[in-house]
């Protein structure tokens, strides 16, 4: 059994977890349940809600939350967004990283 599906399996009957309650109850090692979690948590599907030294509480997204946020695509938006500015393209000029 997969750390994801051993989360699934726990949030059918429960509104929250954590890593050890899954791990003790579905019979998985806590490191596997513990790194499908935060793969989770990074892909938008789960989320902290209380944060505790190794001892996280995780809760499934909304679909509010799922479409105020979107898909995770993984580029910064942002950084491309400076890299591409005219001011930048003078800069990254200046230094031989972008064409005139």
């Amino acid at each position: 059994m997969t750390g994801r599906q051993a989360i699934m399996l726990w949030m059918k009957n429960h509104s929250t977890f954590r890593t050890k309650e899954v791990a003790d109850a579905m019979g998985v090692e806590r490191s596997i349940v513990t790194s499908a979690a935060q793969r989770m948590t990074r892909e938008g599907e789960t989320v902290v809600v209380h944060r505790k030294w190794h001892d996280n509480t995780y809760r499934l997204t909304t679909d509010e939350e799922r479409a105020k946020f979107g898909p995770l695509t993984g580029i910064n938006v942002i950084c491309a967004e400076c890299r591409n500015s005219p001011v930048m393209k003078r800069i990254l000029t200046v230094y031989g990283r972008a064409s005139a």
